[in-house]
């Protein structure tokens, strides 16, 4: 199974707003993440069911749905991953399919500690920055590692 980590885009700023989870994104974070939603779209498996899960704070959600037109697909609501419950979001996980492709879009520091939880790399997921992993289902691996990470683009690298 592929695992696509996507942190939200830019945001208006905390200050503004009394509810950090009504915050929405600004019109820079709209256009980096069609950019990013573009590339992470031709960087998906082909034959995959791709599934968005998306924390429920409206900047994430905002960031999934530009993600769901690209791709074509519904955005599911996961409230793990707003809370940062990994337990939760891996139990979710394991009653996935092999062939799934799962985009979940999250917020720092979660999408930086669950890679790491993962593959055992630390990277900085700055707004917009995604990174996918193939989840390794079924296979003997150390305590620490459970996925390999396939690709990892933050949109001021990337081209396109």
């Amino acid at each position: 199974m592929v695992i696509v980590l996507f942190r939200h885009g830019e945001a208006e700023d905390r200050a503004d707003l009394r509810d950090d989870g009504l915050r929405s994104l600004t019109a820079k974070g709209r256009k980096r993440t069609k950019k990013m939603a573009k590339i992470v779209n031709k960087l998906l498996p082909r034959k995959c069911k791709i599934q968005i899960w998306s924390s429920p704070l409206l900047r994430a959600l905002q960031t999934a749905e530009i993600l769901a037109e690209q791709v074509g697909v519904k955005v599911k609501i996961h409230n793990a991953i707003s809370n940062g419950d990994f337990e939760t979001l891996r139990a979710n996980l394991t009653v996935c399919h092999e062939d799934d492709c799962i985009l979940i879009v999250g917020h720092q520091p979660f999408l930086g500690e669950w890679t790491e939880q993962l593959t055992g790399m630390q990277l900085p997921f700055r707004k917009s920055t995604a990174a996918g992993v193939r989840f390794l289902t079924g296979t003997q691996v150390n305590s620490r590692t459970e996925a390999e990470l396939l690709w990892y683009i933050q949109p001021r690298f990337s081209k396109g």
